[in-house]
């Protein structure tokens, strides 16, 4: 193990520009996070501690190479207000566009990094094991990563412009849905399809018309008290899991 004190090493530096510009690196500030990582079969390039709490992560996985350093420089590499002290660098690869095995997300030009997040949550939950990216904010993105809770260690992402995916679903006849209020109602729906694709726009815009001219399918979530609508993550949350009971109470 090395030991690194200064912020003005070659290492840490480099280490610093890799975060804030490079979307293959993967930075885990979280013990239970990097824990997580090891169960799915990810090896950490580079592990960083905090020398004053070297004890408390004894039980972290060690790599080749482990830096022994301090808090400032953990700081320098966490986003969290409290840094824990310890950081993991991962290689980072997305998957490359490929048809989906099963119900699959789809999220329309999205950048609010908790919605992000929660919706990547909810899919691992409601068993949409695949995610298409459209246009929106890098899945790297440290607030992703905390709000996701690990779940983009266990998702086949795909990251892809919005031209690429329209390409895409029309070359392999993807079925679409998307969520509107004079759509039909997601809970009296019957839906007897293999492999499904909702597709969630952002709060502002929401689904872009090149997707919603994809989509075969339209769903609403009726709602009381004159409520015109949810937050995106909550109502792409509610209709990918009655889409996941209906299929298995079909």
């Amino acid at each position: 193990m090395k030991e690194i004190f200064s912020k003005q090493n070659k290492l840490i530096k480099d280490l610093k520009k890799q975060k804030r510009t490079n979307k293959f690196v993967l930075f885990l500030d979280n013990p239970k996070s990097i824990t997580d990582a090891q169960v799915f079969g990810l090896t950490p390039k580079m592990l960083l501690i905090d020398k004053e709490k070297q004890e408390k992560f004894s039980h972290l996985p060690l790599c080749e190479n482990t830096v022994i350093t301090n808090k400032e420089i953990i700081k320098e590499l966490s986003d969290t207000v409290t840094p824990q002290g310890v950081v993991a660098v991962y290689d980072f690869a997305l998957t490359k566009l490929q048809q989906p095995k099963g119900n699959f997300l789809v999220l329309d030009g999205l950048q609010d990094a908790g919605n992000i997040g929660t919706l990547l949550r909810s899919a691992l939950g409601a068993n949409f094991s695949s995610v298409f990216l459209v246009d929106c904010a890098a899945v790297n993105n440290s607030k992703i990563i905390r709000s996701s809770m690990s779940a983009i260690l266990r998702l086949n992402i795909h990251e892809t412009t919005r031209a690429e995916f329209v390409k895409f679903v029309n070359k392999n006849n993807l079925m679409l849905a998307s969520c509107d209020m004079d759509g039909q109602n997601i809970y009296t729906s019957s839906l007897s399809l293999k492999s499904l694709g909702l597709v969630v726009g952002s709060e502002g815009a929401g689904v872009s018309e090149e997707l919603k001219n994809l989509c075969k399918l339209t769903f609403s979530i009726p709602m009381a008290n004159n409520l015109e609508s949810l937050n995106a993550a909550v109502a792409g949350s509610i209709i990918m899991f009655q889409i996941e009971n209906q299929k298995k109470g079909s």
